[in-house]
């Protein structure tokens, strides 16, 4: 608590000689210690320091946060504060699955998760990406003591590795979970707005933590980008890169976009907020949304949260691979789920899932996958991303283009980062997109190509041909 009490002893300091500072709000766990006590005692009582807590704009109440398992006693004696009830306790927590009714308990969600249709079950589901044509879709919290409340944020973590979490995509993330505000905001009928939640949190300090902590056994938490690394099956929660990390404070990793982008959202809402107030009615299209039935654009001329840029689209590669009796049809991928969709309509492939619960609506998904990645097919062999396009309008590593190509003797196809298919061993057939080429938090996996005789070409991720009895790694670039 200290820490706290200190922090808030300087913006009361600043507040004394004229600067601004923001107003605080303490977020605890409620159980039956007296450590909420200490908090009303020498925070919320003390008549230096009180000012400072925010209060909520409906009832003029100071506000404690607390998480949804909280003990009930203490919420009410928290808000009875010995007889002044000049306090209002709010639950704030993340859902850990898709569920629309958890939205409407009025509990504030830390957690910004999108919603797309799983692939295997056919149900919405949270899912860790995007496609930059396409909605977030996720839902604001009701029925809360302070309104109704939309939660933003620069990445959404499903669970605490890696493969759980989107990552920022180079901000698309922030512009899709905006996007869901703007059509709030400027539906024909809107609802009130009383709040938009911008987490910004880190948990460094408590990384890595060992998975048996959690009773956890499986591929859902390995941390990619370290083949062979003793710690690849430890939580890396904010630790493992700026891309994967919760943290919205401008980083040198990013050159500070992240805060800039977050800057752009805010005036973009506060701007289509005082333009629906003036009475003014924005164009709606036909949207993609299956919730809200409507869609509005961001289209302010020269804010960075209405453009969708070149690093923030990329290209989805499945991972089919020849049935056993067509197995001499070794490998194909594509970046097309058209032709995805045909070629396992034909019955000729069957497609490798993704074993990290999504991305929904993308590739299937099969959590019951073997848990060690580096000698199991399923995940040596998945699916992968790459950018789109090699246009980036930022300072982001190099790109390099991979190409497919067929080899008409062999009757398969392959990848290769040159255009000559291997010196003239194939024709390319087009790209698939573009290679990262240097590691980093957002594309952190490598990708090679491997041969053996019983596979003909494959390619593994995070690994070695080896395991899966190939031979002549040929090191590709990296992926996400």
């Amino acid at each position: 608590m200290r820490p706290t009490e200190v922090l808030l002893e300087e913006w009361a300091q600043l507040r004394a000689t004229g600067e601004q500072t923001p107003s605080a709000i303490v977020w605890n766990v409620l159980g039956d210690g007296p450590m909420w006590m200490a908090y009303l005692d020498r925070i919320y009582n003390n008549p230096s320091l009180e000012s400072l807590i925010y209060r909520n704009p409906l009832s003029g109440k100071k506000v404690f946060m607390c998480t949804s398992a909280s003990n009930a006693t203490a919420i009410a004696l928290i808000e009875w504060n010995g007889g002044r009830k000049d306090i209002e306790v709010v639950q704030n927590w993340g859902p850990t699955s898709y569920d629309p009714a958890w939205f409407e308990q009025g509990i504030w969600s830390y957690l910004a998760p999108c919603v797309a249709r799983d692939r295997t079950t056919g149900n919405l589901s949270f899912t860790t990406t995007l496609l930059y044509n396409a909605s977030c879709d996720h839902l604001p919290t009701r029925n809360s003591p302070m309104g109704t409340v939309f939660t933003t944020s620069s990445n959404n973590a499903i669970d605490a590795s890696p493969f759980g979490a989107p990552g920022k995509l180079n901000g698309l993330w922030m512009i899709k979970t905006f996007e869901d505000v703007f059509k709030f905001i400027s539906a024909p009928a809107p609802d009130p707005l009383h709040h938009v939640f911008l987490p910004s949190f880190n948990e460094l300090q408590i990384s890595p933590q060992p998975m048996s902590q959690w009773n956890i056994n499986n591929t859902h938490f390995y941390a990619m980008g370290g083949e062979g690394d003793p710690d690849a099956y430890r939580f890396f929660l904010d630790g493992y890169g700026d891309q994967r990390s919760r943290i919205l404070e401008p980083s040198v990793f990013d050159d500070g976009y992240t805060f800039q982008l977050l800057s752009s959202c805010i005036r973009v809402s506060r701007l289509l907020t005082h333009f629906v107030h003036l009475g003014g009615v924005l164009p709606h299209t036909a949207a993609p949304s299956r919730d809200s039935g409507f869609y509005s654009t961001c289209a302010v001329a020269g804010e960075a949260c209405c453009t969708v840029t070149a690093e923030q689209q990329f290209s989805y590669v499945w991972s089919l691979e020849g049935v056993e009796a067509a197995a001499s049809l070794g490998t194909l991928l594509t970046n097309s789920p058209a032709e995805a969709e045909a070629q396992l309509a034909l019955g000729s492939f069957f497609e490798r899932c993704n074993p990290w619960g999504g991305p929904a609506g993308l590739f299937c998904a099969n959590s019951s996958l073997p848990w060690h990645p580096w000698d199991n097919a399923n995940v040596l062999r998945g699916p992968f991303a790459l950018y789109q396009n090699n246009t980036a309008q930022r300072d982001l590593p190099g790109v390099a283009p991979l190409f497919r190509c067929y080899n008409a003797t062999l009757g398969q196809h392959f990848i290769d980062a040159s255009q000559d298919c291997m010196g003239g061993g194939g024709t390319v057939e087009f790209i698939l997109g573009y290679l990262g080429t240097k590691r980093d938090s957002l594309f952190p996996r490598t990708l090679k190509r491997c041969l053996s005789d019983a596979l003909g070409y494959f390619h593994v991720l995070d690994g070695n041909c080896s395991a899966l009895g190939g031979s002549k790694d040929i090191f590709l670039g990296f992926v996400m």
